[in-house]
Order: C-alpha cells, then structure tokens, then sequence
C-alpha cells in the first residue's frame, strides 16, 4: 500500500463517520477516476516503434448514461462533461491480422507493449488505444461500458479482428464487447476480475469504505448505467462466446485475486487456463512465458466450440 492509498482510507473513514453523504460522493468520484500513471522508460521505448494517430469520437453521455438520474448525487457537475471526449488516441503496430490490445483501468496503451512488439514479430498487426480519461486520450471521469463502445467503435473502423487481449478491466470490457457483436477470433484475458461482486468489494476494502458507501456506489452505477450486475461482469459474457479463449492469471496476483480465474474458466470450460507463479498483476504482461503462450494461442485455427 503506498502512502496516498493510505491517506485516502483515513479520509474516507473520516468522512463516513462526520459526513456520511459527502463520504458517498467521494467515494463514487474516485470509483470514476483512474490515476494517470507517468509512462516508465520502457514504455517509451516501445511507443518509438508505433505509430500513433487520434481517431475522432462522437461520443454522448446520453449513449450510455441516464443523466437524469445522476444529478445532484456527485461531488461535481463535472462528473457529466463530455465535451472534451471527442477524439482518443491509437497505437499501430506491424502488419498482418489485426490484434486488439485493451488495457485495464488506470492503464494505458503502451503498458501492452512487449505484448504487441511480440506479436508484431509473429507477423500479426497491433492495435491498440488509450481509453477515455487514460494515457493521452481526453476525460476525466470514465467506466467500462464507455470501453465496450470504444472497442465497438474501434471494431467499425479497423475490424474484423484475430483476437483481442485484454488486460485486467480491459479484458472485461473485450469480453463483453464480443458478446455484443464485436467480431474476433481469440479473446485473451490477462488477470481480469470475473464477478461485479469482486470488483465492487475490492474497491470497498482498498479505500476502507463502508457497507452504506458501497451501497451508494453499486446503486449508482447501476441505475446511472442502466444496467444490471451481471452487464458488468466478465463470467456473464463468456457464457455467450463460440471463440476460443485464454485465461491467463498468476497466482500471487495481490490486486485481482487467482480464485477469480478459477470462477472463469468455471464458466467457459472451452477457454485454456494458463497460470503463473510470483508475477503479479502487471509483470505478466511481459513475461517471456506469457508472450509465447499468447502467440502459440493465437495461431490455432478457429474452431467452433
């Protein structure tokens, strides 16, 4: 835990005990706020070899969102701008056929860089794209249904794909994506979150937030979204899929738990479980073991399942 997580769990629980209703609106803001992580040296070796283009978006709250709904329950009216989100940035890379590559939340796109430099010289093309409100592309606020549309987009604009690999909540988002119609061959998943339950829990222990907060939140989300549970949650969208798919998950993952893999491939026993050890959440997406697992995956024939 590092020392601004723990200054956010003391103000939360401060805030619940003085001030209950503003404790809420903190806590649904910092729900939809990732953090803009700088970008390490090694990714900016890998953003060198892309070719980096903004792809302008019309993107509306009102596509996703009942902002009827949401007014007057956040700590800011800013919580509904959409009007810097009109473009978003992508990544190409290579060229052959074409791999999505979804990053998770508080991430970007060149985290998926060894990924993408691997396959490019499989002979595969990349692309790949920095979210709304992550890495270079625009917003403030953001959630993972505005990454299905992106993806839905994306899949207009470049598509069909080979397969798309998604990291943490980006391999939520790919999931459900190709259950919505999203035409792609492979799906791979990278320690993704299973369950809407799992992901609404961790956020409750990771800022100390209370029973009542958390209420506030899922119900919020919910209404606000129009959506169920279950429209959230990876295990749903799998059930869906005829493609083949790969769940890869280490073990000593501290942020995404390895139980969530085990549910996963519970629930799409087509999918192969690829585990690893002493990794966790991040370093998989260069290990030498993963990429080639990734590559040899991606190379089988299609088949109906």
């Amino acid at each position: 835990m590092n020392s601004i997580q723990r200054l956010i769990q003391i103000f939360v629980r401060f805030l619940q005990y003085v001030s209950p209703v503003y404790a809420r609106k903190i806590g649904l803001h910092l729900w939809a706020t990732p953090v803009r992580f700088k970008r390490p040296p090694r990714e900016e070796a890998y953003l060198k070899k892309m070719r980096v283009e903004k792809l302008n978006v019309d993107f509306k709250n009102a596509l996703i969102y009942d902002e009827s709904y949401g007014r007057g329950k956040t700590l800011t009216r800013g919580f509904y701008d959409d009007s810097a989100k009109k473009y978003i940035m992508t990544y190409h890379q290579g060229a052959g056929p074409l791999i999505l590559l979804v990053h998770g939340w508080s991430g970007r796109a060149t985290q998926m860089g060894a990924i993408a430099e691997s396959l490019v010289n499989e002979g595969y093309g990349i692309l790949a794209f920095d979210g709304f409100a992550h890495g270079d592309s625009p917003g403030k606020q953001t959630s993972m249904l505005e990454f299905v549309y992106l993806i839905q987009l994306l899949a207009q604009e470049y598509g069909p794909f080979e397969g798309i690999v998604g990291h943490s909540m980006g391999g939520i988002a790919a999931g459900m994506a190709i259950s919505k119609g999203v035409k792609a061959d492979h799906l791979v998943t990278l320690g993704s979150p299973a369950t809407f339950e799992f992901i609404t829990r961790n956020y409750m222990e990771n800022i100390r937030a209370n029973e009542e907060t958390l209420k506030f939140i899922v119900d919020f989300t919910l209404k606000y979204t129009k959506s169920t549970a279950a429209d959230f949650e990876l295990v749903t969208a799998v059930k869906k899929l005829d493609i083949p798919g790969l769940i890869v998950h280490d073990r000593d993952d501290t942020e995404v738990e390895y139980r969530q893999a085990l549910i996963l491939k519970e629930a799409w026993p087509a999918a192969d479980l690829f585990t690893t050890e002493k990794l966790g959440h991040r370093r998989i997406l260069w290990d030498v073991k993963v990429l080639r697992k990734i590559s040899s995956f991606l190379s089988e024939k299609k088949v109906t399942l």
